[in-house]
């Protein structure tokens, strides 16, 4: 009987250890602590700590002691198993010999078995109190050794995160009283935090419609914390972040106002009584409502800023963001249909209007009179206005491996290479038509180095021209003007407005430029509707280039728009323009406010001859999707979202505000570099203020 009794009495107790050993601890003790403490003989140490649990539920310990000397003398590196039972944490590490620690532990050096070893193990004990956040205790040595440290840990604050609140959107009509539960990690504790350090933010400004009045209550482990809340009729309408301390969680709550949204760019059926607003994520344009007459517009909430129509009959909208429809002088007859358009267009301004050009092309076979280096053309005008006569034996300091062409097959200067230049020099050709031809690639003259270096006969080279330069030129300085200038013998040397704009358009041709970069490096190719294509996060960056260069600053814009084509085949082709106008449409998609579908259209200057007669803008056509927040800013962590969707032909590959140029010597013709303040004063250009 006794030894069943013992047997009882064996099994009870091992389950009341089983039942000791899995309880919870009272709080999460992992993370970093600071130490200081005091060594029995009269050293003083600080250090730290850090205690992590293992995914079988086990701790361990890492800590570094250093003595508070000078020379901060590591006394301490450990990396420990520990046990703790919810108030007590046991581990044992090792004490280093240091010089220090001998002298300030007279007993260590008495005794051979002291003097042999390096270390002396050391058991440690710490009691938990939870009301300071610290640890209590200290470590001791055996009993031959006869020291021990004294030390206090204190806890390093968590970073406080924050999930989710509940419920995440209330809808109110008036004052109200809420509770609400915020879950997340780290959470103070009730005795740690005070009302005054929670806060609601309404587009980024602590809003002082919604106050916490009482922390409720909190959990030990920081999950959780219950707040009472008092929120204000006045409440605007949105989503709000919370500020625990110093840490944030974003749009985690919202306040409805029970009313009726109008779809942008869509309709609603109103009835009379119906509360209605419109979400309007983008500022800058204007706002139009069909459907009713009267209506007037409030930011915010009903009771919000006035916004009336103007002379259009149209709103304009400063300001992104929930706008409420106030319907007081509006007439409706029991119901009525509703619809809305938005729409944000820019143009620049007309004292910094780019002019259209004419490209000038390189390729000599297309229309040759429409090269800056044809025969009686621009470059011989300069030639001769310069006095530029150039050496008779100038060509043969001609090297045919700059030539533009000297990779084409069918090139006839490089044919001629072939047979006459060897060694880097000429030997004179055989025929006189070879000859002849050769002389004309004198790189001493204006017109004779373009001859060698801005020249092709390379069909595939037809697009190649001086469009850069155009770009630069009309981005920096006015519509140039026909200008005739009289030599020293009284000859008049005329150049037309298409003539002007080619001397200043070559001067910057492949420049550098200082530029304010909108967009940069968008892959070619057409967009489509499929998601997740290379060129579908680049949409947002063209479309707010736009609207803060031409809308907001009345500025052109430079663009490579590529070719007029949708041939594959063709969209490497660079074609630079200036865009100098927009007009763009947006829409709300799939019933979420803040997903739209933006359509826009851009004007620039043409690439036409002869630009100086009037001509039609060059129009590109595009169609893309947006993610914006809910106060007015693009969601750039939700650009999943994002789809540019199509393009008349492709997509652009920059944006440029060009500020100016980088090379003020400029020019790629070497002969006219340096002469931009002659040929200024020459031709009267002026630079766009």
């Amino acid at each position: 009987m006794k030894k069943w009794i013992g047997l009882v009495c064996l099994l009870a107790a091992f389950v009341t250890s089983l039942s000791t050993s899995y309880s919870s601890p009272i709080r999460d003790i992992t993370g970093k602590w600071n130490v200081k403490g005091k060594i029995s003989n009269g050293g003083e140490y600080t250090g730290s700590v850090k205690i992590k649990k293992t995914f079988l539920g086990k701790y361990k310990v890492y800590g570094r002691l250093d003595l508070i000397t000078p020379e901060r003398e590591k006394i301490a590196s450990f990396n420990s198993r520990a046990r703790f039972d919810g108030k007590t944490l046991r581990f044992s590490f090792y004490i280093r010999k240091t010089p220090s620690v001998v002298n300030l532990l007279y007993e260590l050096a008495r005794g051979e078995a002291n003097r042999r070893t390096k270390r002396i193990k050391v058991k440690a004990r710490y009691t938990l109190d939870e009301n300071k956040r610290q640890f209590v205790g200290g470590w001791k040595a055996g009993r031959a050794e006869k020291f021990s440290g004294q030390d206090v840990w204190t806890q390093v604050p968590k970073k406080i995160e924050i999930h989710s609140i509940t419920p995440k959107q209330i809808e109110i009509s008036g004052d109200q009283d809420l509770v609400v539960t915020v879950s997340g990690r780290n959470l103070p504790t009730e005795n740690e935090i005070t009302p005054k350090e929670v806060h609601f933010f309404f587009q980024n400004k602590i809003d002082e419609e919604v106050k916490v009045t009482e922390i409720l209550e909190t959990n030990d482990d920081g999950t959780s914390m219950k707040l009472r809340l008092k929120i204000s009729s006045k409440a605007f309408a949105g989503k709000r972040d919370i500020q625990i301390k110093k840490s944030s969680g974003r749009e985690l709550f919202e306040i409805t106002r029970g009313v009726k949204k109008l779809p942008l760019g869509g309709s609603a059926e109103i009835v009379l009584g119906d509360r209605v607003r419109i979400f309007i994520p983008q500022k800058g344009g204007e706002l139009a409502l069909q459907g009713l007459q009267g209506i007037v517009l409030h930011y915010g909430s009903q009771d919000g800023e006035k916004i009336s129509p103007n002379d259009h009959g149209n709103y304009e909208i400063q300001k992104a963001g929930w706008y409420y429809l106030d319907f007081s002088s509006a007439s409706i007859n029991g119901s009525a249909k509703l619809s809305s358009s938005y729409k944000i267009n820019g143009k620049t301004a007309e004292d910094k209007m780019p002019w259209n050009f004419w490209y000038f092309p390189f390729y000599q076979k297309y229309n040759p009179a429409h090269n800056l280096y044809s025969d009686g053309g621009v470059y011989e005008k300069l030639d001769k206005i310069f006095k530029i006569k150039g050496d008779e034996e100038g060509w043969k300091k001609f090297n045919p491996y700059r030539h533009m062409d000297k990779d084409y097959k069918d090139s006839r200067i490089q044919k001629l290479a072939k047979k006459y230049y060897k060694g880097f020099k000429w030997s004179k050709p055989e025929k006189e038509e070879d000859l002849q031809f050769l002389k004309k690639h004198n790189p001493t003259t204006i017109k004779g180095y373009a001859w060698c270096y801005q020249r092709s006969e390379d069909p595939n080279k037809s697009w190649w021209g001086h469009c850069w330069g155009a770009v630069v030129a009309s981005s920096l300085w006015t519509q140039p003007e026909a200008t005739t200038i009289t030599l020293n013998n009284g000859e008049k040397v005329s150049f037309s407005e298409e003539e002007a704009e080619g001397i200043i358009t070559s001067y910057y041709t492949n420049h550098s430029v200082y530029p304010t970069n909108y967009l940069r490096d968008c892959p070619a190719g057409r967009p489509t509707e499929k998601t997740n294509e290379p060129v579908d996060s680049y949409c947002d960056d063209f479309y707010l280039g736009l609207i803060e260069g031409i809308k907001e600053k009345g500025l052109p814009l430079a663009s490579n728009l590529r070719a007029e084509a949708t041939d594959d085949a063709s969209k490497g082709e660079v074609w630079n323009h200036v865009i100098w106008k927009f007009e763009s449409t947006m829409k709300e998609v799939d019933g979420d406010e803040t997903y739209v579908e933006v359509q826009l259209t851009v004007y620039a200057t043409n690439d036409v001859f002869p630009s100086y007669q009037y001509q039609s803008p060059r129009k590109e056509s595009y169609t893309f999707r947006l993610k914006y927040n809910s106060h007015g800013t693009l969601d750039r962590d939700n650009r999943k979202f994002q789809n540019w969707i199509s393009a008349s032909h492709f997509c652009p590959s920059y944006l440029w505000r060009i500020n100016r140029s980088a090379e003020p010597e400029g020019t790629e013709n070497a002969v006219l570099r340096g002469k931009i303040d002659k040929l200024v004063e020459l031709f009267h250009y002026k630079r766009i203020e």
